[in-house]
């Protein structure tokens, strides 16, 4: 961090959020995409044009609850106009777009805490929105994972964007070529993200048992190289709200061959279309071969996973016709992940 962009002194009203991570919010509260643009004071110092205080952290937290869709894309929108801004080098562009790119990460697992307090009560349904210390129990309703038969697996953001960091850093210091359209860059990095999950997080094709009967972060399971469709489908989604892309965690049945089996993969709205998202099966070619991630369109305008059943059939390359039947039998708990993560 720079001394022009350092964190305000304990004397200041609001000290626990840095300088970027305050410009960042304010663009998400007041819907603005240029809220990283600044003035350079007589002294050199550079001074933000919109900050938050305390009050407007609360105020944003409520906002953010309400469409935390919506405040996410404000941030990527800031953070991708620092690359935009001509006025320095490209290096200088780069250093400061990996700070408040750092900075959101950080500041969307505060505003998760803030807006979805941990609570005792299980949730049944598909969530639209999956926060920090969120507890995928599957269709196991409870909670003491003695009495399951399947592991609760909990989000822990920091671990993962600590894991997906570069990813972030890569995406967010890219130069947007001009006449690209928004469309084409939400299915570019939609796969980006999709092929960064299905390299980094191999399929436990070995079968080794998946830490049954406990509550695990799903960073412990990457660790250990025990992936499988509902670990890659959680971090895909994840990411995916970490670039402010609109999408869902999508349980589901499958028919890859001959009979339809349990699940896990996602949903993505890119410019109003919905497109269904495999980061777990890329699509083959005849051959054999991948020919590329599996995100398909798909005719719906709106999808409510909780209130209907859906069933898309999609040929692939290889002329197999895959079958996605959705389903929305899943029990939830939101806890938080530091003081309490059981």
């Amino acid at each position: 961090m720079s001394p022009s962009e350092r964190r305000d002194s304990p004397q200041s009203i609001f000290p626990t959020l840095s300088l970027q991570e305050r410009a960042i919010g304010a663009g998400m509260l007041l819907g603005k995409t240029t809220v990283t643009n600044y003035r350079v004071a007589p002294d050199g110092s550079r001074i933000a044009q919109q900050t938050l205080n305390e009050h407007d952290l609360q105020s944003l937290a409520h906002e953010y609850r309400k469409d935390p869709f919506a405040r996410l894309a404000y941030a990527r929108n800031n953070v991708l106009a620092i690359m935009e801004d001509t006025r320095q080098p490209l290096a200088d562009r780069k250093e400061r777009a990996k700070r408040y790119t750092d900075a959101f990460l950080n500041l969307q697992v505060r505003l998760d805490r803030m807006s979805y307090p941990g609570t005792d009560q299980v949730q049944n349904g598909v969530p639209e929105y999956i926060p920090d210390g969120l507890s995928d129990m599957g269709s196991e309703e409870a909670i003491d994972p003695r009495l399951r038969h399947r592991e609760k697996i909990r989000i822990d953001k920091t671990r993962i964007f600590a894991k997906y960091r570069l990813l972030f850093h890569e995406i967010f210091t890219e130069e947007v070529p001009r006449g690209i359209t928004s469309e084409q860059w939400k299915k570019y990095v939609t796969q980006k993200v999709a092929r960064e999950v299905f390299s980094n997080m191999p399929y436990n094709y070995g079968g080794a048992p998946v830490m049954q009967n406990r509550s695990v972060r799903v960073d412990d399971i990457i660790d250990q190289k025990l992936s499988v469709c509902r670990h890659h489908a959680l971090v895909t989604q994840v990411l995916l709200q970490g670039f402010g892309i609109t999408g869902r965690l999508l349980k589901s049945d499958v028919n890859f061959s001959e009979q339809m089996e349990p699940h896990a993969n996602n949903l993505v709205r890119i410019e109003g279309k919905w497109h269904l998202l495999d980061s777990t099966a890329p699509e083959r070619s005849p051959d054999g071969n991948y020919t590329g991630i599996f995100l398909k369109p798909i005719p719906e305008k709106h999808i409510d996973l909780n209130k209907h059943i859906y069933t898309w059939k999609i040929p692939e390359a290889n002329g197999r016709m895959r079958v996605y039947q959705s389903r929305s039998n899943m029990f939830y708990r939101i806890r938080d992940n530091v003081q309490n993560p059981t």
